[in-house]
């Protein structure tokens, strides 16, 4: 289902697409800018990593009304542990999740 949504969304003009569908750059495991001794995240480092590694940066400045996207079920798994590191990084992001039967 991801993966046919992502190419749903992939044909809408002002959508530019990050680099892979599934970044998981949020996940607990990947997520390398948590500092365990003072419980901080450090947000501008992985801010600007997320940006610079993943995403179509030149064509989102380039362009305002630009949109991006990316799809990463593992969110919903563990979203006890991905949830402050998505607030903390993008606080405007909008998460839709979709469940199939």
């Amino acid at each position: 289902g991801g993966i046919e949504l992502s190419n749903w969304i992939n044909l809408h003009p002002r959508v530019k697409p990050a680099r892979a569908i599934q970044l998981d750059y949020f996940l607990p495991q990947q997520f390398k800018y948590y500092d365990k001794t003072t419980s901080k995240i450090h947000v501008r480092e992985a801010r600007q990593s997320l940006y610079e590694t993943e995403y179509p940066v030149e064509e989102i400045e380039n362009d305002v009304a630009a949109l991006t996207f990316e799809a990463t079920p593992d969110y919903l798994l563990f979203s006890t542990l991905s949830r402050v590191p998505i607030l903390c990084v993008l606080p405007w992001v909008k998460l839709l999740l979709i469940l199939c039967d």
